[in-house]
């Protein structure tokens, strides 16, 4: 999928700022609390594999929203 290592810890090191500053950014529930990195990373790989067309910034939205629905409905069950 990746032309090598070093493409693929650049876009996971700007996914982790990415993610970070939307977390932050966007108030509310902290979307993560709990997923760990390698999770995440994990379902950007199976994104990516599922759509090739889709850019990286664009699979990055999907995640958080994904992640926000998530955390919103742990929160209610509280």
């Amino acid at each position: 999928m990746f032309a090598n290592a070093l493409q693929h810890i650049k876009l996971q090191s700007w996914l982790g700022g990415f993610l970070s500053g939307y977390n932050i950014g966007s108030g509310g529930v902290d979307f993560l609390a709990q997923p760990s990195f390698d999770a995440l990373t994990a379902w950007m790989d199976n994104y990516c594999r599922s759509h090739p067309l889709n850019g990286v910034a664009e699979a990055a939205v999907d995640l958080t929203k994904e992640l926000r629905s998530r955390a919103e409905r742990k929160s209610e069950r509280k």
